[in-house]
């Protein structure tokens, strides 16, 4: 999304720009479908990793979008102020062509226990020159993905005799982009 072009949507570009300078701002918006993991599972992580495609080396800060959006549907008019104003989680943007990986475990186990509605989240900068992430579009081997290593409802109850320890099968996932766009 782009404060200066507020109707322009660029949901199907190959890059995410997150920027926020007056009268310059861009930001990303991401979601990921999670109906692979159970309701109710145990989160023991949740990862996200993203692929610097330019960076300024500043603050990115992760916010809960409040609202649901469409790729092809998002503008700043409509999302712009769509989110949580207290940040999830930030990190410093990686070096050119690095993956960074952002712990947001937290927020998953919120998602998957239906604590708080999956409308993803969105890429805020510190005010800089701006930072570029890659989008699905860019490419398996560039596009951004969730790690989630979780342990199924009950399986850590007994089932065996007293005293013997439960079997625990962890499972891990590693989701797509389901959804993502931001400002050119």
């Amino acid at each position: 999304m782009e404060e200066r072009r507020p109707s322009k949507n660029f949901g199907s570009r190959k890059y995410a720009k997150v920027r926020e300078k007056s009268r310059k701002k861009r930001r990303a918006l991401f979601r990921f479908d999670l109906s692979p993991v159970p309701h109710g599972a145990t989160i023991q992580s949740a990862t996200l990793y993203l692929r610097a495609a330019r960076t300024s080396k500043q603050t990115i800060y992760l916010h809960r979008i409040l609202d649901p959006w469409t790729e092809k549907g998002a503008t700043w008019n409509n999302m712009a102020d769509r989110y949580d104003p207290a940040a999830t989680t930030s990190f410093v943007a990686p070096k050119k062509r690095k993956y960074v990986a952002v712990e947001i475990t937290s927020l998953v186990q919120a998602w998957v226990n239906g604590d708080l509605p999956n409308y993803g989240f969105m890429l805020i900068a510190e005010p800089s020159k701006g930072s570029k992430f890659n989008t699905r579009e860019a490419g398996s081997k560039k596009h951004p993905y969730l790690e989630i290593v979780y342990v199924e409802s009950g399986a850590g109850s007994p089932t065996g005799p007293v005293g013997q320890s439960p079997t625990v099968t962890e499972h891990a996932l590693y989701l797509p982009l389901l959804a993502g766009g931001a400002g050119n």
